[in-house]
């Protein structure tokens, strides 16, 4: 279930008014600002919206946390995020332009699996 914080970064992050969410998934647009500014603490909207937004690709995490696209809590994001902190620990500071060469090179080519 996602937090009424969650449920109104989501709209904004999409550029819906409460009466587009409330249309797609069948409820009113006042409700749906009920639930947002916390009036309404119900688990059935909850639900609802949360999953009309992730059908919409966003994904939610700890915290009241939304974000567009593919979750930055997945284990991929999770080994990227430690990479790179390797790499500080390391007293190596990539370039912007050094990091995204590397990520066009490994998607372009085959990875091997850490064991």
């Amino acid at each position: 279930m996602i937090s009424s914080v969650q449920a109104k970064m989501a709209r904004a992050a999409l550029s819906l008014t409460c009466s587009d969410v409330g249309d797609a998934i069948g409820i009113s647009g006042p409700t749906v600002s009920n639930f947002e500014t916390g009036k309404t603490d119900n688990a059935t909207i909850s639900m609802a919206l949360e999953a009309y937004y992730l059908s919409r690709s966003l994904t939610f995490g700890p915290r009241h946390t939304v974000s567009v696209g593919p979750s930055p809590f997945s284990e991929d994001a999770w080994l990227s995020r430690a990479l790179y902190q390797l790499l500080l620990d390391n007293n190596i500071t990539p370039t912007i332009q050094a990091l995204l060469d590397a990520s066009h090179r490994a998607a372009t080519t085959t990875s091997v699996p850490f064991t």
